[in-house]
């Protein structure tokens, strides 16, 4: 005997029959999702290095202040 999933048969109908709507719907919200959190990550890493950065730049000027102040030279 063959054992038919009524359930299976029948959704598979439904996707034929409306084109696959939900299936894509669902695959476009995804798309979304992925380039929004792609967006956001990409925001974060020049935030990060920008952050990074900036404090590369603090931390020389403080090494210049101090190496000045040492040896008694001037800022100009």
């Amino acid at each position: 005997m063959v054992s038919i999933d009524v359930d299976v048969i029948i959704s598979a109908g439904v996707q034929e029959s409306d084109g696959n709507f939900f299936e894509n719907f669902t695959a476009l919200s995804w798309r979304q999702e992925n380039k929004r959190l792609r967006a956001t990550n990409e925001v974060a890493v020049h935030v990060s290095c920008y952050q990074y950065n900036l404090r590369r730049v603090y931390i020389n000027l403080l090494q210049q202040t101090k190496a000045r102040i040492k040896t008694g030279t001037h800022m100009h």
